[in-house]
């Protein structure tokens, strides 16, 4: 008797010690108070179990029933120094998890002190395990950080959940003693796991729509620092230059006091020429769109095309976030399908804009060089292993078009893609 009871307290003492560890992680709360302190705690509130579970001084039951429940609640604040929901719904969940666990084992094993210490272990094993691949990967700020953001409607039907699931299998122990109990839990079961699932399916949209507003504007930042290195390169050929003007007017003093006319004449050609390299090769009347057709065109050389742009942008009635998302997906796109043609031909990727009366007009076009099907929802079906975020580009130019009630048409038409848009441009 005296062993049992030794090992319920110990395997009731790893598995408080794996949930206050589990917790601090998942709430990212800090443990207070020196180890000893808190090991002697959980010591302390592990002890009821053993007259609980062994049915010791029966007739002090409910007061050992109120010191273990209160003693698991007490244990988180007292260690976290935090008393809030979140140690509340802790508690609840911790407390349940191990009863899952006794309820399953007690279909197997019906001696209730062995079945106790296998449902303990078996908790403590699963919490240990969750912490052991946790500090594997090193994302304890990054379970920290999901954990906060999901949904408190989610968490409270996790928790219903469970208790529900954990009468059912009490019941399935003894199915006629608690056969009414089971029919009343139909109900709210079956309610409580759709529920569950429109949670979740909502989070999972949630989490792929910042996934897609991640990789664009990380492609906006890269599309940004390559404008910036173009402005430092333009500005140290500008100073190069600035530091040999002084030569360059030497040299013109040279020629004209020679009366070599012709000879300065040329070199004032060249010195203009020197000037003009670093033009901009588009304008746009968008310095960002200037800066970003550029940088597309160089992408584009990579894979032997080469943009050809013709009219103009606007600077107001639209955010310069919105042009990008719109003519940097498209172009990409372009860019992406001329790549897929391994001949030494150009490809020419040929881009329209221009306003009139309220409204922006973009237009791209490209050469394809496989098949391509457009579904009715405007998705662009492909034999792409990564489904997932291919096609992400299309619908963030959508997405963009909607925002000014615009319309945007897809179609393929004498092996060329086109993207047709236009959108109302909003009044200041």
């Amino acid at each position: 008797m005296v062993v049992v009871g030794i090992l319920i307290v110990f395997v009731c003492f790893l598995d408080l010690a794996a949930n206050i560890q589990a917790a601090k992680i998942f709430l990212d709360y800090k443990i207070h108070n020196y180890k000893i302190v808190n090991m002697l705690l959980i010591l302390l509130f592990s002890v009821p179990s053993v007259f609980l579970e062994l049915e010791l001084a029966t007739e002090y039951r409910p007061a050992f029933v109120i010191v273990y429940y209160l003693g698991h609640f007490l244990i988180y604040p007292l260690i976290y120094k935090k008393l809030n929901l979140k140690t509340f719904y802790v508690f609840l969940f911790t407390i349940n998890t191990p009863q899952m666990f006794m309820n399953i084992v007690h279909l197997l094993v019906k001696n209730k002190p062995l079945a106790t210490i296998i449902a303990f272990l078996l908790d403590a094993v699963m919490w240990g395990s969750v912490l052991y691949y946790i500090k594997k990967k090193k994302c304890d700020a990054s379970v920290s950080k999901l954990a906060n953001s999901l949904p408190v409607s989610l968490y409270i039907i996790i928790l219903v959940l469970t208790y529900i699931a954990s009468l059912f299998i009490m019941g399935i122990d003894d199915p006629n003693k608690h056969k009414t109990l089971l029919r009343w839990l139909i109900a709210p079961s079956t309610v409580g796991l759709i529920m569950a699932t429109v949670l979740i399916v909502r989070v999972s949209i949630s989490e792929a729509e910042k996934r897609a507003s991640i990789e664009l504007l990380s492609k906006q930042v890269e599309n940004q620092i390559a404008y910036y290195e173009k402005i430092n390169k333009i500005y140290d050929e500008f100073r190069s230059f600035r530091h040999d003007f002084k030569n360059h007017v030497l040299c013109l003093r040279g020629f004209i006091s020679a009366n070599r006319i012709d000879d300065a004449v040329e070199y004032m050609n060249e010195m203009i020429d020197m000037a003009s390299s670093t033009n901009k090769q588009y304008n746009t009347g968008n310095i960002i769109i200037d800066a970003l057709l550029n940088d597309k065109n160089e992408k584009a050389a990579e894979v032997n095309s080469k943009l050809e742009y013709t009219g103009n942008v606007p600077n107001t009635g639209i955010t310069n976030a919105d042009l990008c998302i719109i003519m940097a997906n498209a172009i990409d796109n372009a860019i992406e399908a001329c790549g897929k043609d391994s001949s030494d031909d150009t490809k020419i990727i040929q881009i329209e804009s221009k306003m009139k009366q309220g409204y922006f007009f973009f237009k791209i076009s490209n050469p394809i060089f496989e098949e391509i099907v457009i579904n009715e929802k405007k998705k662009i079906m492909t034999s792409k292993k990564d489904k997932e975020h291919h096609g992400l580009g299309i619908s963030n130019i959508l997405n963009a078009v909607k925002r000014y009630d615009g319309e945007a048409e897809i179609s393929t038409e004498n092996e060329q893609f086109v993207l047709d848009i236009q959108l109302l441009l909003k009044s200041a």
